[in-house]
């Protein structure tokens, strides 16, 4: 049985939270219910002023869904600025629970993909965060 399916942020835990720029966006996501779409906001600030309370600070959207059993992965342009924000990032996807047959499709050149028992890592290289990322999973999940 699949419930519905969420994409999570995940964010190694440095010593103090601002001494570590995310460089690299890791999303979990989880087995999905056919039709369902799941959205969550990455938020992050420079995590050592109150700047944030003068607007300095930026959003990511992370959208996951499933139809007819194709998987859409998508991170979001980020949109504000605060200090010290990288430009570029690397995004690492973590999907649990795909089918041997799962086809990956609209990887960039760099990309890379690693299929476990149970989880499958596909890593895009930098790009800059202005510019939106898109995976296509098609035949994503063992259905019976």
């Amino acid at each position: 049985v699949h419930g519905r399916e969420h994409i999570t942020p995940i964010h190694p835990s440095p010593r103090r939270m601002a001494s570590a720029r995310l460089t690299t966006l890791r999303a979990r996501i989880y087995p999905a219910a056919e039709g369902s779409r799941n959205t969550t906001t990455l938020y992050e600030d420079d995590g050592l002023t109150t700047d944030y309370l003068q607007g300095k600070f930026a959003k990511t959207d992370m959208t996951c869904e499933l139809k007819e059993n194709r998987l859409i992965l998508t991170i979001h342009p980020t949109v504000g600025v605060f200090n010290d924000q990288p430009a570029r990032r690397a995004v690492v996807f973590e999907v649990w629970g795909l089918s041997p047959k799962a086809v990956i499709k609209g990887l960039p050149q760099g990309a890379v993909v690693k299929r476990q028992e149970t989880d499958t890592t596909i890593t895009l290289p930098e790009q800059d965060i202005r510019k939106s990322r898109h995976i296509v999973i098609e035949k994503a999940y063992d259905r019976k």
